[in-house]
């Protein structure tokens, strides 16, 4: 039955030990960290690392896990606000003395995801309108000091699935008006918000509480829209909740990112299947696309590799003109790290570094022996 797998599976002594992380293993864990040792028997020692003992702390907070970095309780943080990172905490000496600072860029996009369920959101013209009617480049400088890069489609931005010949869509509010309006859209009752079959288009912007990035967009897309007629309220759930209203397909609009990796299976994103109503998946918007369906089996199927990212390019142009998504930036991580410790490189797959490169320049530095005897 299910009730005994489920004793089998959770008090089986061998589901008791962590197996490990390859050349570490896991020593103690609790709600603030989990610690992690070096693993001396592990069958390739030329590829061990040199950190004899790696402690990732769990911080809830980044102001708290930014603080605790100055405070000299870190050495690495990867989330590193943008106020932060441009601002004074990190051009004191206290903090160039003991680190450096910098950015990588991985798979990431922010997306902001229509409901096409929504009768004010289910044409295209309409979502294509409102993608007229922001400026992305203004955005991109003043949030981003111009690091983050546009993003046209769901395809990592690196990655060989991704077609850079797709245009963006210009920023021109006076074409988005015209686009409305040709599409019925236009203010009837002088409310200063344009309608159409007794339909106001009004969007709530979800998101989840407490997320700044997201708050800062919403704000300046209010702003926007506000000047084509479309009114945008900006509403905040916790996490749990916004889920919960994501997969009942009961929000507008949802405020979120994508973390893909370099190739991956489109199917759970936007194959009609998982965009049907009353099916929970990831495919949110409700994308209803015969042409995406086939686009995503020929490429299902398709072993060569040049001629299948050709497809993932001929879907991601589809996408982008169907806009099912306002297509958002790829954002760079900020870190910050000290200097007491070489070997940092990005990598484009996710988490972006390989720590097991990491070491400490000094013979002397305990904690940062290759081999055993070394150690002792």
């Amino acid at each position: 039955t299910a009730d005994e797998q489920a004793v089998l599976i959770n008090e089986h002594h061998a589901n008791q030990q962590w197996i490990g992380l390859g050349p570490y293993r896991v020593v103690e864990y609790s709600d603030q960290w989990i610690k992690a040792e070096r693993f001396w028997d592990y069958f390739d020692e030329d590829n061990s690392g040199y950190l004899d003992q790696i402690v990732w702390r769990y911080i809830d907070d980044d102001n708290a896990a930014m603080n605790a970095l100055l405070n000299g309780e870190l050495d690495y943080f990867e989330r590193v606000k943008s106020s932060d990172y441009f601002g004074e905490a990190t051009k004191k000496e206290s903090f160039t003395d003991e680190y450096y600072k910098g950015y990588r860029y991985l798979g990431t996009y922010g997306y902001t995801g229509w409901n096409t369920y929504k009768p004010q959101l289910k044409e295209k013209v309409v979502r294509q309108a409102l993608a007229h009617a922001f400026d992305f480049d203004e955005y991109l400088k003043t949030n981003y000091k111009n690091l983050a890069r546009q993003v046209t489609g769901p395809f990592p931005f690196e990655s060989a699935g991704y077609n850079h010949e797709v245009e963006r869509f210009p920023y021109d509010p006076d074409l988005a008006i015209e686009l409305l309006e040709d599409a019925g859209w236009y203010d009837r009752d002088g409310d200063d918000i344009i309608d159409k079959d007794g339909i106001t288009l009004e969007i709530d912007f979800a998101m989840p509480s407490g997320n700044d990035a997201s708050k800062n967009l919403g704000l300046k897309m209010q702003e926007a829209f506000a000047e084509i007629g479309v009114k945008l309220n900006i509403v905040g759930y916790e996490w749990a909740t916004f889920l919960d209203k994501l997969k009942k397909r009961e929000l507008d609009a949802a405020n979120l990112a994508w973390v893909p990796g370099l190739e991956s299976d489109p199917e759970g994103l936007w194959h009609s299947k998982w965009g049907e109503f009353d099916r929970e998946g990831s495919n949110n918007s409700g994308v209803m696309e015969p042409e995406l369906d086939r686009l995503i089996r020929a490429g299902q199927r398709e072993l060569d590799r040049e001629k299948r990212q050709a497809i993932w390019q001929q879907m991601h142009a589809y996408i982008y003109d169907l806009q099912p998504y306002l297509f958002g930036f790829n954002v760079p991580s900020k870190f910050a790290m000290t200097k007491r410790i070489r070997g940092y490189q990005s990598v484009a797959i996710d988490p972006g570094y390989i720590i097991r490169r990491w070491y400490f320049p000094s013979l002397d530095e305990p904690g940062t022996r290759r081999t055993r005897e070394l150690a002792q």
